[in-house]
């Protein structure tokens, strides 16, 4: 395999065609890895809500991944059925998934519903597409934290290890009939909730068969959610998020140009340099409206990388801007471990966050 950083990619297969999310996905002894849905480095990550790749069942769908041991933080649960039936989490079986590192779409097989996805750095999208002539709700769930509706959208947070919060800002394009809180009992009038499994739910009337959503991911609080939504996503449509997100991986995997004698080849290069990023050290340099000093928040963003994959890294990366290739040498020095969003933090790091 011959390396290069400059040149052109077959304009048949961009360097993204050749990423394979799913290689790694079954472990006999180790944790797997997961096919995860991210753009470079950046704070918003998901994945499948499975135990791994033989998982017939997903729990529900994923807003946002806290660790790259499977951790996540609040569920969405669309759902056509009967009322009592509801509960903070669905379970689906599924098929038809299709998963790239900037989309992701599946279909829900009991309820006939089909699912497409696609984000931005701290911003998402949603269009889910139901089936059935009946009812249909959205069920969003916190599991240990708090969830309101405010006439217009759902904002709270999840706490996570180490005093974390992660925050929420989720604006329904579509105005439900009812919002409602979820209680052993079933539906209640109320519109704010917190604890275990604080959950809310929108009921849409009967026929509704299209719903768009899209919200916002902040460590800070709900209004830097709302902001990182407004200003990354504004108006757009999923197909434009996706289409932005897949330019943005094509320009990040593009830097390393590989010629060899197979497809194969290529695929576990590829596959293998998307696994990088998907640390978040991009979040470190780039401009957000507040700060918070990693000791009071427990939270510092890493690139994950060990010591000797940095040097090809900061290579690659000629073009970003010398706060990011400093952060990576900075690293490199302290010895990088696998990290949380509410783990360890580096020894003798002072780095802060942006979040």
């Amino acid at each position: 395999m011959l390396l290069g950083f400059t040149g052109e990619i077959s304009a048949q297969k961009q360097p993204v065609d050749f990423v394979n999310p799913y290689m790694g996905n079954i472990s006999h002894l180790l944790v797997p890895t997961f096919p995860t849905i991210h753009l470079p480095n950046s704070l918003l990550r998901v994945y499948p809500e499975r135990g791994d790749y033989t998982g017939d069942l997903l729990r529900g769908l994923p807003l946002v991944v806290t660790s790259h041991r499977g951790s996540s933080a609040f569920n969405l649960s669309p759902f056509q059925g009967d009322e009592k039936d509801l509960k903070p989490v669905v379970s689906y079986s599924y098929d038809q998934e299709k998963l790239s590192p900037y989309s992701y779409s599946v279909y829900l097989d009991e309820q006939l519903t089909d699912i497409s996805f696609g984000l931005s750095h701290q911003s998402a999208m949603y269009e889910i597409e139901f089936s059935k002539d009946s009812p249909a709700y959205l069920i969003l769930n916190s599991r240990n934290g708090a969830l309101k509706w405010d006439g217009q959208a759902i904002s709270g947070f999840q706490s996570i290890e180490n005093n974390t919060r992660v925050y929420l800002y989720l604006k329904p394009e579509q105005s439900p009939e009812t919002a409602s809180v979820l209680k052993n009992s079933g539906l209640t009038g109320e519109k704010e909730t917190s604890g275990k499994n604080a959950c809310l739910v929108l009921k849409y009337r009967k026929g509704a068969k299209s719903l768009r959503l899209r919200y916002g991911i902040s460590f800070i609080d709900e209004t830097q959610a709302r902001k990182n939504m407004e200003r990354e996503l504004g108006n757009t449509n999923l197909k434009t998020v996706q289409e932005n997100g897949r330019k943005v991986w094509n320009e990040a995997l593009g830097k390393i140009t590989v010629s060899g004698n197979t497809e194969n080849a290529k695929t576990i290069f590829y596959t293998s340099l998307y696994r990088t990023f998907r640390k978040m050290a991009a979040t470190i340099v780039r401009s957000t409206e507040k700060y918070i000093p990693t000791m009071v928040l427990r939270f510092l963003p890493t690139t994950g990388f060990g010591i000797r994959t940095v040097p090809i890294i900061l290579c690659a990366f000629c073009s970003i801007r010398k706060k990011k290739k400093i952060f990576c040498i900075r690293l490199s020095k302290c010895r990088p471990r696998w990290n949380t969003t509410g783990g360890q933090l580096f020894p003798k790091s002072r780095v802060i966050a942006a979040a």
